[in-house]
């Protein structure tokens, strides 16, 4: 069972020195979710050969630019290449009604169906309830109303032993049978499921805190997740402009990590004034080790 971040994005307001503004890809078995849709999304995911196919959801932690630019491109592209399969956005309110006017503006016409859900901020909200993923949506501290967003596996991850199928001859629907946590139904006593099983991996999960100031009301919904991103904007020096813009800094976002028991840390989001990132780095060092920078076309498996 694949689950695996790609980042697309990962600077603020304005690309700056060859990054692009905010956009992720989360990629499961079944299929892709896009997390927010800044300017140059369907270029990155050309770029990086990712699937546009695969994409089943997107969804839009706010209305500012640098998080939503992208979205009439990227839809245009996926009728061009003459989409079928249903689309669903889940925004914030106001994004249907902007999108809608862009379309009889340009006199767009899409070949597949396009369905928008509104968020909301009141708190966490189950919006995606799939076979092996739910998301939910929760809110964070931003300027104008803002989610967060926190993906989480249902299943354990069975790797099954190669030599051990291939010994007994196991069936298609015997090994997805073991997959899937099954038993086997065979006359010899001595060959159960243990035989097959190599390692486990219980079920994973991944939250996205877009554009917030750090504040404990978010804390409780993002408790031992694996993996964690957090905008960290600026960097310590300029912690009262950060506050004033209702963003976070590097050891903000280190500080969240380390409080709500996060395994590992990506923080992103950096303003144009910086061309160098290896002093976010530094600062997140500090408060919570195992901390990576957001890199565009580079994936993290969860």
């Amino acid at each position: 069972m694949a689950f695996e971040l790609t980042i697309l994005g990962a600077s603020s307001a304005k690309p700056a020195y060859g990054r692009h503004t905010t956009s992720q890809l989360l990629s499961s078995d079944d299929f892709s979710i896009l997390i927010d849709a800044g300017e140059f999304v369907q270029a990155q995911i050309s770029k990086f050969r990712l699937k546009p196919s695969r994409i089943k959801y997107v969804v839009l932690s706010h209305n500012h630019g640098d998080h939503i630019l992208g979205l009439p491109g990227f839809l245009g592209s996926l009728s061009l290449n003459q989409r079928k399969t249903p689309l669903t956005i889940f925004a914030q309110p106001g994004v249907k009604e902007w999108f809608e006017k862009f379309v009889e503006i340009s006199e767009s016409h899409y070949t597949f169906d396009l369905q928008f859900k509104n968020l909301n901020v009141s708190g966490i909200e189950k919006i995606i309830d799939e076979d092996d993923l739910e998301v939910h949506s929760f809110p964070v501290v931003h300027r104008v109303p803002t989610c967060g967003f926190l993906f989480k596996q249902k299943k354990q991850k069975i790797k099954l032993d190669a030599k051990a199928i291939q010994r007994y001859n196991l069936s298609y629907e015997e090994i997805r049978t073991l997959k899937n946590g099954g038993d086997l139904n065979r006359k010899e006593a001595e060959i159960t499921k243990d035989v097959f099983i190599e390692s486990i991996v219980e079920p994973r999960s991944y939250a996205y805190c877009a554009d917030t100031l750090k504040h404990s009301s978010y804390m409780e919904y993002i408790q031992n997740v694996n993996l964690l991103y957090h905008e960290a904007t600026y960097l310590e020096n300029l912690q009262d402009k950060a506050i004033e813009r209702m963003h976070s800094t590097a050891t903000d976002a280190a500080k969240v990590a380390r409080e709500v028991g996060a395994e590992k840390l990506i923080i992103g989001h950096y303003s144009s004034r910086y061309k160098a990132l290896d002093d976010f780095l530094f600062e997140a060092k500090r408060d919570f080790e195992n901390v990576n920078l957001a890199i565009e076309g580079e994936k993290h498996i969860i």
